[in-house]
């Protein structure tokens, strides 16, 4: 039950490739931001020309301020997402 797929060989980085990125910034004295992008690009194998791709963005944010005794007080929001496309061979 389920597809049929096939047994591809990969030949060179060009094929699969993830690449990720940071940006790092600062908004004001008390707060900083990271946010980041990355992808993942290459064949599958349900078919000779079917292929996958997934993208992702991330970011957190943090907020302390400049009398913060022993790490606290502070405000931190982390958030994530995901997307995927998927080409199924016939």
């Amino acid at each position: 039950m389920g597809r049929t797929t096939i047994d591809r060989t990969l030949r060179g980085p060009q094929i699969c490739s993830i690449r990720p990125r940071r940006f790092v910034f600062r908004t004001h004295r008390f707060s900083n931001v990271v946010a980041g992008l990355s992808g993942a690009f290459g064949p599958n194998d349900t078919g000779p020309h079917s292929r996958t791709e997934i993208y992702g963005a991330d970011l957190y944010w943090k907020w302390k301020p400049a009398n913060a005794k022993g790490g606290f007080p502070f405000v931190s929001w982390q958030t994530e997402g995901m997307y995927r496309r998927f080409g199924a061979g016939r």
